[in-house]
């Protein structure tokens, strides 16, 4: 019974094309995005699922600076931006140019931007970049569900302890019977 267990990328793949409703994976580069959420969607497809009903979101580390030399000494100072998989390092407008082509490219429904100083970078992503992803309609004009799956687009799954009762009711009237 181990607690933490490091699985193949294939067993990921396997696992969450049958499970999950949203997948955050890394990926080191746009390509390898674009093969992960397609082998997912295909996987979830070939086991009967709808494949809009699975959502591939791509973790993306960010650093952001007025230009991109002053974005590279944040990200030098930082230093544990080397060791992720994916980390971008620009300006706020490079980071909304990045964004647009991903998901324009089919590498993801969405990315999870990770800021590498939340003091600076998130209010940066805030003030600058999620503006230029509204403006090119990337963004949602507001969230009008009452859940984060509704906001999200997916369905909502069966209660499976209302069908475990009825099953167990449907059996207690057929022995009644």
């Amino acid at each position: 019974d181990d607690a933490v267990v490091l699985l193949t990328r294939d067993q990921v793949i396997e696992i969450a094309s049958q499970r999950a409703d949203v997948v955050r994976l890394n990926a080191a580069s746009l390509t390898e995005a674009i093969a992960l959420r397609a082998a997912l969607k295909h996987r979830a497809a070939v086991l009967g699922r709808n494949p809009k009903e699975l959502l591939v979101y791509i973790n993306l580390h960010v650093v952001v600076g007025q230009d991109e030399d002053s974005a590279q000494v944040r990200r030098d100072l930082l230093g544990s931006a080397d060791e992720l998989p994916l980390t971008f390092t620009g300006t706020p407008a490079q980071l909304g140019q990045l964004g647009a082509q991903w998901l324009a490219a089919g590498a993801a429904d969405g990315l999870v931007l990770i800021p590498g100083s939340l003091s600076t970078d998130l209010r940066v992503i805030t003030e600058q970049t999620v503006p230029l992803w509204a403006a090119q309609e990337l963004l949602r004009p507001g969230y009008r569900g009452a859940t984060l799956r509704e906001n999200l687009g997916l369905p909502r799954p069966a209660n499976q302890f209302a069908l475990a009762n009825i099953a167990h009711s449907s059996t207690a009237q057929t022995a009644n019977a």
